[in-house]
């Protein structure tokens, strides 16, 4: 029966080893196996990888300041571009707030410009003697802006509802 370890030099030359290194961690430790054994430094490979993750519009103070040696005030510009995207996300987010009451004022104003309408066409159908017709365009009128009245209110109290219901599962 052969030994494990003359089997495995089967194949190779007569001057052949191959030497399984497992390296230090410690540098001290490094420095003695490469003493003791001179292909110890040519076989170590010491491989860094960092990883940086930044949260926000702006690289950490060390990566602005390698920024700014490759291009002198490229730091600047960085910053700067983060401070203009700010603001730029602060006007959407006023307009976004502002818009659904704008729309509101101005539905508010244009059923109160046409119900001023009907009734001075109403007015003037009475005037012409049409009392009849007067009456019955006013309560046309009358019940479609109802009907848009409960229709606006219960279309937004199921829109609130599903925002609600929205909000749950976003919570869960």
């Amino acid at each position: 029966m052969q030994d494990d370890s003359e089997s495995s030099d089967k194949g190779k030359s007569s001057g052949e080893e191959e030497a399984a290194l497992e390296l230090p961690q410690d540098s001290e430790e490094l420095e003695e196996a490469e003493l003791l054994d001179p292909q110890a430094k040519k076989i170590r490979q010491i491989v860094r990888r960092t990883i940086v993750e930044t949260s926000g519009p702006l690289p950490q103070p060390s990566i602005l300041r390698e920024y700014d040696e490759i291009l002198p005030g490229l730091a600047d510009r960085i910053v700067s571009m983060a401070e203009s995207e700010q603001k730029h996300r602060h006007r959407i987010d006023e307009v976004d707030s502002r818009m659904p009451f704008e729309i509101a004022k101005r539905g508010q104003r244009y059923g109160m410009t046409s119900v001023i309408l009907v009734i001075s066409l109403s007015a003037i159908l009475v005037f012409l003697g049409h009392p009849t017709a007067a009456v019955g365009l006013a309560s046309a009128v009358l019940v479609a802006l109802a009907a848009v009245f409960v229709t606006g209110q219960f279309s937004s109290r199921k829109k609130e509802g599903s925002e609600a219901a929205d909000d749950e599962e976003l919570d869960k």
